[in-house]
């Protein structure tokens, strides 16, 4: 009986165990109190020193295109004018007289030192005034022409061109250049502001064409003009095409004829040459005839 009881308390044990050893345990985990106090932070006053990074040059060139070129429009110019051109009348029509031209004046004065100086005067193409008469378009009448500029220093200048014709021609009868002796333009004058005229010592031969036809000289040409207050002026022309008596409205030139220089006579220089080739012979010829004599006498007296 002790024995049976002592098995059954043994197997209630048993039981027990297993059932307690079913069940989970609970664990009391102890309550975190939070912390209040903040732990310093340490500030660095060093700053971390900075290491720069070294930039390796590219060496290889970006390639460049080029740009498109275009050609630039060229433009046809027209060459400037080397000569004047002057009408009468200016303004209407028909006109009388047509001249172009290019030209410049040499003019020698005397000097307040006693030496002459020598001014140039250019005639412009531009800046020209122009007067003139065609006395009724009528061919046995004058005709002419003048044209009045002023230089740089001012100082007024006037060219005159007169006609004269005959039945079938017409010439330049005579040629004048009015100006003022000024200081500005001719520097240490004798007489300043004394007005001057010079005018053809000659008549110009050379300028000469048939009626309804002009007149043009393409070579230089040299017209010598005087006055008692100067030596001389020497009217230099370097181009001239002119025409008088004309009776039109188309602004043309006629058939343009040669001008031809006046011809200098060769006579005396022929006979100046003559005569020394004869002196020359005349005295070759007394020198052999002397020569001669004196040896026949050497010969006499051996």
């Amino acid at each position: 009986m002790k024995r049976e009881v002592v098995q059954a308390s043994f197997v209630i044990t048993l039981i027990v165990s297993c059932v307690l050893a079913q069940v989970p345990t609970r664990s009391t985990v102890a309550p975190t109190t939070p912390s209040t106090t903040a732990a310093p932070t340490t500030l660095s006053t060093t700053s971390a020193p900075t290491t720069a990074v070294p930039t390796t040059p590219s060496t290889t060139a970006a390639p460049t295109t080029a740009a498109p070129t275009s050609a630039a429009p060229t433009t046809s110019t027209t060459p400037a004018p080397t000569e004047g051109s002057w009408n009468w009348p200016v303004d209407r029509t028909p006109i009388c007289i047509k001249l172009n031209l290019n030209a410049e004046f040499l003019i020698t004065y005397n000097t307040t030192s006693g030496k002459p100086k020598t001014a140039t005067i250019d005639l412009p193409i531009r800046g020209v005034g122009v007067t003139g008469d065609c006395n009724g378009y009528n061919s046995s009448e004058a005709q002419w022409i003048a044209l009045s500029w002023q230089d740089a220093n001012s100082t007024d200048f006037s060219l005159g061109l007169n006609f004269s014709s005959t039945a079938t021609a017409y010439k330049v009868d005579n040629i004048t250049l009015d100006y003022l002796l000024s200081n500005a333009s001719f520097p240490d004058v004798v007489n300043p502001d004394v007005p001057v005229r010079a005018h053809l010592l000659q008549s110009v031969d050379f300028l000469t064409a048939q009626l309804k036809d002009s007149l043009q000289c393409t070579v230089d040409k040299d017209v010598q003009l005087n006055d008692a207050n100067v030596h001389g002026v020497s009217f230099k022309i370097e181009n001239i095409q002119l025409q008088a008596y004309m009776n039109t409205t188309d602004n043309t030139f006629g058939t343009a004829e040669n001008c031809v220089p006046p011809h200098n006579s060769d006579i005396v220089p022929i006979a100046v040459g003559c005569a020394l080739a004869l002196l020359v012979i005349i005295v070759l010829v007394a020198y052999l005839i002397g020569r001669r004599r004196s040896r026949q006498q050497g010969y006499q007296s051996v």
